[in-house]
């Protein structure tokens, strides 16, 4: 997300945050300094991977602070965040720092616009209303321009916790009219039904490329050079459980402006359960070894094999006699 954040010197000179642990002062640091830390303060990352990238334990713990499955020493670090107001998490995957927007408010209101992209990305809980009415508090604060630029972010929000994920893309922008030929009916004295022919207009013809509204209603199928398996794992963890043809040309666009390919991108979805994939997001991540054209046709050939051998399995198991067991070997 955001390249670079604002940490107040004068935090080191806090009470509350001095009164903590090394372990939950590292934890966080990490929280703000984090690649996958959005703009509004929103982290969307499981508390088991923040434990394991800060290298906190994963022994499971005694007394688990606020019912959820922390863990040690990871459990008594966010336990003394959470105790002094500092940050919360919520078990869908979504940390949030409370004072993040008072020391990195949005510059202008086109950044406050740009928030509804990071508000679709977020998994829908009861910690996202808090977020919401945090932004909408610090953009009343800043002016009327930045409230009013929220409030249109939030339009077509809703939820039973208040305002909620969007219903449909992050990107509010009007579909185009499809074009249509129209003709008229005139009739004689004698009844006979005549067709005038289509008036000229300016309008250009139809194109063949579908438009957005139509992508956004076609759910999309497991790309090519991505894996089957990979793919079923990364749909699993959307909300809606499936991706459009249009939100998948968009994640194609991040891949691109990441140099990644998007097999690699759906692998480090399903690795860090996000919902999407945006360039901002590993910048600072190494890019995997690209793959070769021999690597490609290991692959093809290890799949060719595996159906072979379940084709014999099953072969194997209807055999009946001999000669159709000597047939399903291959004698």
């Amino acid at each position: 997300m955001a390249r670079f954040r604002k940490i107040d010197p004068r935090i080191w000179n806090d009470s509350k945050f001095f009164a903590l642990s090394q372990e939950a002062k590292l934890l966080f640091l990490y929280l703000l300094t984090s690649p996958a830390m959005t703009n509004i303060g929103a982290l969307p990352m499981r508390d088991i991977a923040v434990a394991q990238e800060v290298g906190f334990s994963l022994d499971i713990p005694h007394d688990i602070p606020n019912a959820i499955g922390y863990r040690i020493p990871y459990s008594v670090a966010y336990g003394e965040l959470y105790q002094a107001g500092i940050a919360e998490y919520d078990p869908r995957g979504l940390f949030w720092v409370k004072n993040f927007l008072k020391y990195n408010p949005p510059d202008s209101s086109k950044v406050v616009k740009s928030w509804a992209t990071i508000f679709d990305l977020l998994p829908e809980c009861p910690l996202l209303d808090k977020i919401i009415e945090s932004a909408k508090t610090q953009c009343n604060q800043r002016g009327e321009t930045y409230a009013a630029a929220l409030d249109e972010v939030l339009k077509g929000f809703s939820g039973s916790h208040g305002k909620a994920m969007p219903k449909a893309t992050a990107y509010p922008t009007e579909y185009p009219m499809a074009y249509t030929e129209t003709y008229t009916e005139t009739y004689t004295d004698t009844d006979t039904e005549k067709k005038t022919a289509p008036k000229e207009t300016d309008e250009k013809p139809k194109s063949a490329k579908r438009s957005r509204k139509e992508l956004a209603a076609t759910m999309a199928k497991c790309p090519e050079g991505v894996k089957p398996d990979a793919w079923s794992a990364f749909l699993s963890n959307r909300k809606k459980k499936s991706m459009s043809e249009y939100a998948l040309q968009l994640m194609k666009k991040q891949c691109e402006l990441a140099g990644w390919t998007l097999a690699d991108a759906i692998d480090l979805c399903v690795a860090r359960t996000w919902e999407g994939f945006d360039a901002e997001w590993v910048k600072n991540i190494p890019k995997p070894a690209k793959r070769t054209s021999l690597d490609a046709e290991k692959e093809k050939k290890a799949a060719e094999i595996q159906r072979e051998y379940q084709e014999r399995a099953k072969k194997f198991q209807s055999a009946n006699d001999e000669s159709d067991l000597l047939a399903a070997i291959g004698g």
